[in-house]
């Protein structure tokens, strides 16, 4: 069965040779979210930065319950990354994110990360 382009979006994000932080992906309306990391991602972790607003005011994505920044775990090439119940409900309400990778991106093309949300 095809999947609803209602329910299921496909989108990217670009972190650019030599930066850390992503470009902004716009998640409102959408509860789960899975990362495919490129075969170019130079591995390492990734945080998550938030903000109200689309275009500035990002800040540390923390657990609620913890005050722990949300990362994710060490990642290496070509990985598909999901998140525990957790994780999605602090990501749920944030309208705006930018993922944040621990090291530099080397490679000589960007690195474009997709991103699959459901509601």
């Amino acid at each position: 069965m095809p999947l609803d382009p209602e329910m299921t979006v496909y989108n990217t994000v670009t972190i650019t040779t030599g930066q850390k932080i992503s470009s902004i992906l716009c998640k409102k309306h959408y509860k789960n979210i899975a990362i495919f990391l490129p075969a170019n991602y130079t591995a390492g972790y990734i945080k998550f930065k938030g903000s109200h607003l689309p275009t500035t005011g990002f800040v540390p994505i923390l657990k609620g319950s913890t005050g722990l920044a949300l990362v994710t775990a060490n990642l290496t090439l070509s990985n598909c990354v999901i998140f525990d119940d957790i994780e999605l409900r602090s990501l749920f309400s944030v309208p705006y994110i930018q993922l944040e990778a621990e090291n530099t991106q080397v490679e000589a093309n960007n690195i474009i990360i997709t991103i699959v949300m459901t509601r």
